[in-house]
């Protein structure tokens, strides 16, 4: 069968020939020549070679070719590289039988929904591929062909990153055959007709008739088996196989064998290659002068391989190395890609953070395609050096032809000194011109390359975001222990002040009104445990005297509201503070697992004085409200799921803290580690729906972090600190609220929206859905900054902490809910219950040494370092009992 050849595939699309001209053999088609392909599938990495061969040779030799699927598994990935003769076998068909054989990288995951998993799965395979064939082949061997099983309409863009032109989606029964092409110009073969080596003859000429019937694509899938038969089995079923196949084309004419790679380039549709320029820095001279001048010129873009471009690393790719790259693409006033050239590989070292390497040494095992952490790695295809010593169009042409494949993207690096004049550069660039000219590649930079081969996945932009930024600035705590302490006292006074002297309950919210201080007189369970939570804090930092906290929360205790629901006795949705009004009747989860934490707290806080705080756990039915795992919220008797939310991580810690068997809504496989394990909890933290400082920084201040807590963090500081370097605009999104309707609003952050930063308010009112009230109450959280100050210190946080340490301080009682955007003040005369305990809360974390609440405790408390003369009379200490249940 006759190939076509590097030089002659390079030669004719050069010169503007079309495909189906140039292909040598009368290979250009008319329509309705449908092709079509056997593939040999089920080939595993331990497959007995010879057999193989023999199974393969009588095919071969009819001239029929055999695309052999060769299965990769993960979880044995050098595998390969073990069963030398199956590698020399495979040498021996990539050079024996070019474009008669082709090798296809069966692998699992290619057709994920999540872009990471599909290039980091097609990287694996393929670079287990390469390390194997590397000592045969003495270079770089590339499959272009990759075939996965099950779906067969998943995504297939993203799998260019790994050097994969093809895909093939085989079914799990049999289909008919399709051509598609992805979004990075992929070409995807879908369907198939399966069949066992083995099969009976008559079932075998049935099977060729019906599926070599028509124009269509025919894709025909010998399984080879798990254990190899015999070399004369193997040999005989072969030639069964190949001789009937062989009829079968010529018998009507209007069929043609192929393989994946031969039936892109034959199509004449295969898109053009990426080649990315690559210049590395040198001394200014006039051939680098005239260099730089033609591209510009040209219209060319190329990547500089020094400090303003790709950094060119010149020493060990330690740690300091990798905090200086990115401390200066963060002060980069362009936002850039964290990009590293290496002239060696990197083994073994933590690359964290980059967006993309380099490898400049022509290593043939140089990995290709994703890392595991998410690092886009690439080679480059040629360098030029000066040698030859001018580079016309021939030449070029002549060493793109000999360095790469017919279907292979590239990079072009040059050297420093690779011209000795500033004729020769112009010589260079006006053969670069007409190679992009030629529509054979398009030209670009290494960003445009590294946009055009990957696919989009925002949750692992996010996380490599966030390891940059922690190599940026290591968090190391200011202690400011005065200033806290300061703000401590500021925030406790709005609880001194307005707490109930009978109910011991907090209004959530208060506001100056007439002269005075009015107060919105009602609770949710929320807002009750952050009381708690504060009381306890106030208690840790000495601000209340024992006496004192044990009265609080012995008053506390003693009101908690309850409802009736769907027959159950449960916390009440919203209780009175004043106990003058009947509250809201309803039952909410997500509320009710910030109380539990509080009681938790509270529970290991007091040091086993037992304040009959199990009692009251015990007395609620909330066992019930649990349903195949999930938590329910429970309205007029109607139960309708709660943990379809970013908030149920964090309730259901609360839940789970009292023995109650929850379920996680984040659906995550429990088998990636590292980046990857972040970036699937990422993936379903997004589908959740937006993120915000709260509740996944509460959960680290009260319990210590959860992975899903500390994923949504990260990702959600990353982006702040992004979108403060690009606009300048201060953003520290939570939940927060407002001082007049609708009283409450949402800020967070969408992840993968468009435009991500995100204001809801609940209420489905038109007018409060608009550009104009969003832009009039977005705001910097305070109770969000202080969070951000004691668990992600570092100078992100710094400019938030000291923004509203300026700004809201309230006139009311302790802090104001925040900063207001568009009018750079604090919310007038306004305080609230949540942010001035979270406020406490914080501190309390930062002066306990850093720990958790949970890990608090009474008998480490200081004495007070200041008399509270506004504190209402203490209790004897005595427990309350909570109101007789209605």
């Amino acid at each position: 069968m006759a190939t076509l050849t590097r030089r002659s595939f390079l030669h004719a699309t050069l010169i503007g020939v079309p495909m189906a001209m140039a292909l040598p053999g009368g290979r250009g088609r008319a329509a309705g020549s449908g092709p079509a392909m056997l593939l040999v599938s089920g080939i595993a990495a331990d497959a007995e070679a010879g057999a193989l061969f023999d199974y393969l040779d009588p095919i071969l030799s009819q001239g029929v070719p055999v695309s052999c699927l060769l299965r990769h598994d993960p979880a044995r990935p050098d595998a390969l590289a073990e069963n030398a003769p199956l590698c020399a076998l495979l040498d021996r068909l990539r050079r024996d039988y070019a474009g008669l054989a082709e090798i296809v990288l069966h692998a699992p995951g290619l057709t994920d929904p999540r872009g990471f998993f599909r290039m980091r799965n097609a990287a694996r395979a393929q670079n287990a591929y390469r390390r194997a064939m590397a000592p045969l082949a003495g270079q770089p061997v590339t499959a272009l062909a990759a075939a996965t099983d099950g779906a067969i309409d998943g995504p297939a863009d993203g799998l260019r990153s790994a050097g994969f032109r093809t895909l093939i989606r085989l079914p799990s029964g049999n289909s008919a055959g399709t051509l598609g092409t992805a979004e990075d110009g992929t070409r995807v073969i879908s369907g198939g007709r399966r069949f066992a080596i083995d099969a009976e003859a008559t079932d075998l000429d049935a099977l060729l008739a019906e599926a070599l019937a028509g124009d269509a694509l025919s894709i025909l899938v010998a399984d080879w088996p798990a254990a190899s038969p015999d070399r004369e089995t193997a040999f005989a079923l072969g030639a069964r196989l190949g001789d009937r196949l062989a009829l079968a084309l010529r018998g009507g004419g209007t069929r043609h064998a192929t393989t994946p790679s031969e039936l892109l380039l034959q199509s004449g549709e295969a898109p053009p290659r990426h080649l990315a320029l690559c210049i590395e820095a040198g001394a200014d001279s006039p051939a680098r002068t005239a260099l730089l001048a033609g591209l510009d010129a040209a219209g060319l873009r190329h990547t500089p391989l020094g400090p303003e471009g790709c950094a060119l690393l010149t020493g060990a790719p330690d740690d300091a190395a990798l905090r200086g790259l990115f401390a200066t693409l963060g002060d980069s006033p362009a936002p850039r890609g964290a990009c590293l050239a290496s002239p060696a590989p990197l083994p073994g070292t933590d690359m964290a953070g980059l967006d993309l390497l380099l490898n400049l040494s022509a290593a043939p095992t140089a990995p290709l395609g994703l890392s595991p952490e998410g690092v886009l790695r690439l080679s480059p295809g040629l360098v030029h050096d000066g040698r030859p010593p001018v580079m016309g169009l021939a030449d070029l042409e002549r060493d793109l032809e000999e360095a790469l494949a017919p279907l292979q993207d590239a990079i072009l690096v040059i050297r420093a000194d690779a011209f000795a004049s500033a004729a020769e550069a112009e010589t260079f660039v006006a053969a670069l011109a007409a190679i992009g000219a030629s529509g054979l590649f398009t030209l670009g930079d290494l960003a445009d390359l590294q946009a055009a081969i990957t696919a989009r996945d925002e949750p692992a932009r996010l996380v490599r975001a966030a390891a940059r930024e922690r190599r940026i600035a290591p968090p190391v705590p200011d202690p400011q222990t005065d200033l806290l302490l300061a703000d401590a006292r500021r925030a406790w006074a709005y609880f001194e002040a307005l707490a109930d002297p009978v109910s011991g309950l907090a209004p959530a919210t208060a506001w100056r009104e007439g002269g005075g201080v009015a107060s919105y007189d009602f609770a949710t369970m929320w807002d009750t445990g952050t009381q708690i939570l504060a009381t306890i804090g106030a208690h840790s930092l000495g601000l209340i005297e024992a006496g004192d906290f044990r009265g609080r929360i012995a008053r506390i205790l003693g009101h908690l509201g309850e409802t009736r629901q769907a027959g159950l006795i449960l916390p009440r949705g919203m209780t009175s503070t004043s106990g003058t009004a009947a509250g809201i009747d309803s039952y909410n989860a997500s509320d009710t697992g910030r109380l539990l934490t509080a009681l938790k707290v509270l529970e290991t806080y007091v040091e086993g004085e037992e304040p009959g705080i199990a009692d009251i756990v015990a007395g609620w039915d909330l066992d019930r409200t649990i349903r195949e795992g999930m938590l329910h919220n429970i309205t007029d008797g109607v139960f309708e799921d709660a943990t379809a939310t970013n908030y149920a991580d964090y309730m259901t810690r609360g839940f789970a803290l009292w023995g109650f068997e929850v379920a996680s809504p984040y659906r995550t496989s429990g088998i990636e580690t590292g980046f990857a394990a972040d970036v699937e909890i990422l993936h379903e933290i997004a589908r959740l729906g937006p993120i915000g400082a709260e509740p996944h920084l509460l959960g680290a201040v009260e319990l210590g972090q959860s992975d899903v807590a500390r994923v949504a963090a990260d990702a959600l500081m990353a982006a702040q600190i992004a979108e403060h370097r690009a606009t300048g605009r201060l953003l520290c999104v939570s939940e927060v609220p407002i001082d007049r309707e609708p009283w409450f609003v949402y800020q967070g952050y969408q992840i993968g929206a468009e435009d991500p930063w995100v204001i809801r308010s609940g209420n489905p009112a038109p007018r409060f859905d608009t550009p104009g009230f969003r832009r009039s109450v977005e705001m910097v959280s305070t109770k969000a900054a202080f969070l951000w100050h004691v668990t992600r210190p570092g100078p992100y946080s710094d400019l938030l902490i000291a923004h509203v340490r300026e700004k809201a301080r309230g006139t009311v009682h302790g802090f104001a809910p925040g900063v207001l955007t568009a009018l750079d003040a604090g919310v007038p005369n306004y305080a609230d219950l949540n942010t001035n305990g979270v406020i406490l809360e914080a501190i309390a974390m930062r002066l306990n040494g850093g720990r958790p609440a949970i890990e608090w405790r009474m008998s480490a408390a200081p004495n007070p370092t200041a008399p509270n003369p506004t504190a209402p009379n203490p209790t004897d200490g005595a427990v309350v009992p909570p109101p007789a249940r209605p």
